[in-house]
Parts: structure tokens; sequence; C-alpha cells
């Protein structure tokens, strides 16, 4: 069976998908690099990448390290980029400030979008996250905020997430740093109001670390970081909203939980 279509992902029906870490160990063996080129690359040992290249032998189905290599560029084209939930209505009403918040994110490497709830930031980041894989074909991560309770989790969410390794020995927010590292992603960390200050915390430490990171995040009040740059989301003008509101009503099992606005 081939690996490269044993699945959607690229790996072997059933295995877990490779992550983020994995994706990059294997582009690098897609330049074939040897694994003290890599490690050099990415900042890690060398024990740690013949871990990820162990772990994508068995995820990918690949016989060896060669053939991993010959492989890698089409089991990446095969592999999900992102964790973005499908598109389930259609776009309206925010092209404005959808084309907005892009050219702030050109610009700048954290963006909140601030509102009242309901008026759909969350959408509004998703689509902006779609765009911006459109430019780069990789890494937009979103974080989903609003059902934690305790502050504490909201690093280890991003950990999960990311599929970043929890060291309880170090600083969690610099463990996470250090696993992203140089990787250009896109975070979106969704509704933060309620979490504000270690979300904060999060964006600003990953923002300071990583010279290839940019955040977006939502929230009814901005986070207050020093590189912030706020765009206020209103209600939808009646047209849009009405048309929306019609084509969430006309769609089978569509409700406020379900869908992001």
């Amino acid at each position: 069976m081939s690996s490269v279509d044993s699945t959607d992902s690229g790996s072997v029906k059933g295995a877990p998908a490779p992550t983020p870490r994995e994706r990059e160990v294997l582009a690098l063996l897609a330049e074939r690099l040897t694994n003290r080129e890599i490690a050099d690359r990415l900042y890690v040992s060398v024990r740690t990448v013949e871990s990820h290249v162990s772990s994508l032998l068995v995820k990918t189905g690949a016989a060896n390290r060669r053939e991993l290599a010959e492989k890698a560029r089409a089991l990446l084209r095969a592999m999900p980029a992102h964790n973005l939930p499908p598109r389930r209505t259609t776009f309206v009403g925010r092209e404005e400030e959808l084309g907005t918040t892009i050219g702030l994110l050109e610009e700048h490497r954290q963006v909140t979008l601030a509102g009242p709830p309901g008026v759909g930031k969350t959408r509004l980041a998703i689509e902006v996250g779609r765009a911006w894989l459109d430019r780069t074909g990789d890494g937009v991560y979103l974080v989903e905020l609003a059902s934690l309770r305790d502050p504490d989790l909201v690093t280890t969410e991003v950990q999960s997430i990311l599929r970043a390794p929890s060291a309880s020995t170090i600083d969690p927010l610099r463990s996470l740093a250090d696993h992203v590292g140089s990787r250009p992603l896109l975070i979106v960390l969704d509704n933060c109001e309620h979490v504000r200050t270690p979300a904060a915390k999060v964006a600003e430490t990953l923002v300071d670390s990583c010279p290839r990171v940019k955040v977006i995040a939502t929230s009814r009040v901005v986070l207050g970081t020093k590189s912030e740059q706020v765009l206020t989301v209103g209600p939808l003008e009646r047209e849009p909203a009405v048309r929306l509101f019609l084509e969430r009503s006309g769609e089978p099992g569509a409700t406020g939980s379900s869908v992001h606005w």
C-alpha cells in the first residue's frame, strides 16, 4: 500500500497525523538534509530529529529514511496544514474588514478583532486564516478558548493544538516558544476576554520569541500587549445580516452553537 494514498492526510490509515514539528522535519528531509543539519536548522538535538524521523516512518508507512525523503514532498502536499473548521455558510458582509485585517497582518505581528458578542469576530478571524493559508499553504491554527474556565490552561490549550510537548521542569511558555521556533505560523486565539491576561502573555511571548509567528485574537476587550493592533468589529449591516440569517435557517442542524459566525 502506498503511504501517500493511504489517507487524505498522507498517514497510514488509523495512525495519528504528523505533528507540525514532524511536518517541518519532513520538509527538511525533502531538501536531503542530514539529521545533524536538520537539528541545526531547527535548534534541537540530533536525538530529537531521530525520534521525529522514526515517528514519521510509522505514520507514513515508508520503509526507510531514504524512501521517506524521496516521498517527502508528495506526503507534505497530502497532509493538512491547518485545523480550520469547514465553511458552513457563505461569508458575507465582512469583505472590507477581511481586507483590512489581512493588511494589518502584513504590516504587524498581532491583530485583535474586538467587539461585542455575536457580531462575527470568530468567523472573520477564520476567513482571514483561510486567506492566509492560500498564501502560505501551511501553518494556520485555531485555538478555541471559550470553554476554558481556568486561566492557567490557556498555554496548555495552545500547546495541545500545536502538539507541543508539555515540559514540567521549565516555564511552559518558554517551552511553547522553543517548540514553535522559526516556523511561519498564524495562530488564532479565539474568545480571549475571560482569559485576557494569560492570552495576552501567550500572544506577546510568541510574537517576541518566534520571528515568523503572527497572532490574531478575538475578544470583547483588547488584550493590551505592546504590539497589538486593534480592529473594532461592529454588527453586520441589515442586508447581509438578513441573508446570513436566512441561509442559516435553511441549513439542517445549523444553530449558533455549531456554526462559526
